[in-house]
């Protein structure tokens, strides 16, 4: 007797409503997939039903091979396919299909199927349909009992870690935006004035304007970038008369202040306003720089 003739099959669990973003009916779950990152790893999801199976007496007598399940999926021109075995894979009672068919024997009443997404699986919703493999069983009693599928969704977002890591970048950078724009000005004044002169008796001149101090060393020095970044701009005047370094910071918009070490003095004060000459002493070898500003 051929098996389509005494195979009785009911699927209850499979009586599902149409899978969309509008259904309001019963789905099986949603997984969150997304790539790997350094140390975190996604962890494989199998949203899991149970499957009831009631199957009559000359089923269960006469049917002794497995019956075997493919998942399909409506295609863009409304046509059911397959689903390829890199994209979903079925699980029965926790163990990985083998070839992705489900298969069930007439002894089981119950069949805990699970539905895994990979990579290559198409986001979004998806409507899927078990359907028997060799087509001459429930094609045979009445298909369209299936026809409300099995609905899960898979909703591609960021690695965590990943995330968590550009949301961190994006305080600090805003952060540092803050700080550049609004916090830096009031804690760093800048030079109003545009130049210093330096007699040596030679003159040199030294653009300013725009920088937080100028420092006189004898050695070469350079500002590293995330100081200037944090603080501002600081110009540098190297020559063997400086045996001791020496700053000169901006006071108001016409005036700078110069701080002598000790073994140096200033005359005729350490307030240096434009138009006006200062003397910068070197008491160790009495010799005298002057100082102009313009």
């Amino acid at each position: 007797m051929k098996r389509h003739i005494i195979f009785i099959v009911a699927l209850a669990s499979l009586l599902f409503s149409s899978c969309n973003k509008a259904s309001k009916g019963e789905f099986w779950g949603k997984t969150k997939y997304y790539s790997d990152f350094l140390f975190c790893k996604y962890k494989p999801v199998i949203m899991e039903q149970m499957l009831e199976f009631e199957f009559n007496e000359d089923a269960q007598l006469f049917v002794k091979d497995d019956i075997e399940f493919e998942m399909v999926e409506r295609d863009a021109t409304g046509e059911l396919v397959r689903i390829k075995e890199n994209e979903i894979l079925l699980h029965k009672n926790g163990v990985k299909c083998e070839s992705n068919i489900l298969k069930v024997n007439t002894s089981e009443n119950e069949v805990l199927l699970g539905i895994e997404f990979t990579q290559n699986a198409r986001k979004g919703y998806h409507t899927l349909y078990l359907r028997e493999k060799d087509e001459i069983g429930l094609d045979r009693i009445d298909y369209q009992e299936l026809t409300g599928g099995i609905c899960v969704v898979k909703k591609d977002v960021m690695n965590p870690l990943k995330k968590v890591l550009l949301w961190v970048l994006a305080v600090v950078v805003a952060m540092l935006i803050i700080w550049r724009i609004f916090i830096r000005p009031l804690m760093f004044e800048s030079f109003k004035v545009r130049i210093l002169y330096f007699f040596y008796p030679e003159m040199k001149s030294l653009k300013v304007k725009g920088y937080i101090k100028v420092v006189c060393s004898r050695r070469k020095q350079k500002q590293s970038f995330i100081n200037q970044f944090l603080t501002g701009k600081i110009a540098f005047v190297q020559n063997e008369f400086w045996d001791q370094d020496i700053e000169i910071i901006p006071r108001d918009r016409r005036t700078v202040r110069v701080r002598p070490p000790r073994g140096f003095t200033v005359s005729p004060s350490s307030t240096v306003p434009i138009g006006t000459d200062a003397e910068i002493i070197n008491t160790n070898t009495n010799q005298i720089v002057k100082l102009k500003i313009n």
